[in-house]
């Protein structure tokens, strides 16, 4: 099925008891201020031996368990204290125990963004935040997007819109709030004919838009060396078709998803400062025309100064 993992992270890189450097992608709390360029790659394993047809939770044994492996490298670059860019390119390899389907790798889309701060204000015990982020997504490779649930990607262009409410205390407790819509364009298959709720001759596929949003709570310990966060995503299709009985998916189905997890992270102090480490786990609770994917990430980030070096 789809790619199942957003990356949804933050990286808030530690360099001393009283300098505090921030890096993160397009869905955290936290701005890079002006001049700082933050690299990271990370990883995710994903795999599922059940999915989603419709509404309704099976197995296939011409799938077995699929394997869905994502090293994802990312840049990102604050232009002022209130305006940051980022940009990420996924590589992706997929593959199943049983059946008789080989599967894929190469690179998926190419992502570039920007992310402003609209408001920052203290108020209570702590500070309150607003974000907006926009996204433009197209594939970086020509890959076979109609090659579910092996293909890299559903190999259309996105456009993402999203808003960010974030509340940190002074005592190190946040909680933050996400909404978006993603807007999808038309994949190019390898057919003249398909099926979706009736027949269709030609060779393009409408992709459905979808709705992104998430809840997060965290905590940060030991003087910002460590933070913990719990997440809640939520990505559904606006619209689409249901997979038919023991078809295979397309990019026209509806795919559904809602995640839980959690990570920790830790910030080097000292020598090290400007590099942190992150480890977390994510699960799909809910789904619909996706596979229930458990996936196991990592990752390692560095950030500097250009205009101070």
């Amino acid at each position: 099925m789809k790619h199942t993992l957003l990356f949804i992270l933050a990286f808030l890189l530690f360099r001393g008891p009283h300098d505090t450097l921030h890096a993160q992608t397009q869905t955290d709390g936290i701005m890079m201020p002006k001049g700082d360029f933050c690299v990271a790659v990370m990883a995710e394993n994903g795999t599922w031996d059940q999915y989603w047809e419709g509404t309704r939770l099976i197995k296939n044994d011409n799938i077995g368990t699929l394997s869905r492996l994502t090293v994802m490298p990312m840049i990102a670059y604050g232009i002022t204290n209130r305006i940051m860019v980022l940009a990420q390119l996924p590589w992706v390899k997929t593959k199943a125990s049983g059946g008789q389907m080989a599967g894929v790798q190469g690179f998926q889309d190419l992502g570039l963004a920007i992310k402003g701060n609209l408001f920052s204000r203290d108020i209570g015990k702590g500070t309150l935040h607003i974000f907006a982020t926009g996204e433009y997504a197209l594939p970086a490779t020509n890959y076979l997007s109609d090659y579910m649930p092996f293909s890299l990607g559903l190999g259309a262009h996105q456009i993402t819109a999203r808003a960010m409410v974030h509340y940190r205390w002074d005592m190190g407790l946040y909680l933050r709030g996400m909404g978006g819509h993603i807007w999808r364009t038309y994949t190019r298959i390898e057919r003249d004919y398909y099926y979706k709720d009736g027949s269709y001759y030609s060779e393009w596929m409408d992709v459905p838009n979808a709705v992104h949003a998430q809840a997060v709570a965290g905590y940060y310990f030991l003087n910002d060396l460590l933070q913990l966060e719990l997440q809640y995503t939520l990505l559904h299709a606006t619209d689409g078709d249901d997979i038919r009985t023991w078809n295979p998916a397309q990019p026209t189905n509806r795919m559904n998803m809602d995640l839980v997890g959690g990570s920790l992270r830790f910030y080097a102090p000292g020598q090290l400062a400007g590099l942190s480490v992150i480890a977390g786990y994510q699960h799909t609770v809910a789904g619909r025309n996706v596979g229930q994917t458990s996936a196991l990430f990592g990752g390692i980030t560095y950030q500097f100064n250009i205009l101070n070096r």
